[in-house]
């Protein structure tokens, strides 16, 4: 299991493989996404052999041990903003903002791959938007068509599945973490205190 970082054993069960931590979106939120970037620019139209996405936001890709003991918002609904976009021939990808609450994510620029090109891996999503920003080529769409994605905190096993638990987080909660948990959004909005203090 070296480099691999195991789900504790529930229920008796074989302990799973961690492959990455990630905000996943709910059903709505993913539907809504792949009929906003088709509204944005008739040109971001996906090629029939492309491979859809738009499912999740990576967090941490195979976390080592020590980060899945502090991975304790697992389970946590929360929202991401869409701030702009850009597409190439490799991958059409979003731009999103991260709640300070959240880790911080590994890649460079944090984004959600809405698609991809089947000789591609979702990861170029990062150099896609980077090289976009870089050239002048990113589209900002927050100031005429904002979107804001719902989904909750949570990992991916071995099996592609979606998992919204882990029994050891409250164990070693990082420095970082909130001193109170963020409220459901069904009770606030977690952007909102940034909002309200100009940030």
């Amino acid at each position: 299991t070296s480099g691999r970082t195991l789900a504790p054993m529930m229920g008796g069960g074989a302990a799973e493989e961690v492959r990455y931590t990630a905000f996943l979106l709910d059903e709505d939120s993913r539907l809504a996404l792949l009929g906003w970037a088709s509204e944005v620019d008739s040109s971001l139209a996906l090629p029939p052999d492309w491979t859809t996405r738009a499912d999740h936001l990576t967090i941490w890709h195979r976390p080592t041990p020590e980060r899945m003991a502090g991975y304790d918002l697992c389970g946590f609904r929360c929202e991401l903003r869409v701030l702009g976009l850009a597409k190439d021939h490799r991958a059409l990808a979003v731009h999103v903002e991260v709640p300070d609450f959240v880790p911080t994510p590994d890649a460079e620029v944090h984004h959600v791959t809405v698609a991809h090109a089947p000789a591609e891996r979702a990861v170029v999503s990062a150099e896609t938007l980077a090289v976009a920003m870089r050239t002048g080529t990113y589209l900002e769409t927050q100031s005429w068509k904002p979107l804001v994605l719902m989904g909750r905190l949570g990992w991916v096993d071995a099996n592609d599945a979606h998992r919204f638990e882990w029994t050891n987080a409250a164990a070693s909660a990082p420095a970082s973490a909130p001193a109170s948990p963020p409220r459901w959004l069904d009770d606030d909005d977690p952007f909102a205190a940034a909002a309200g203090g100009g940030g």
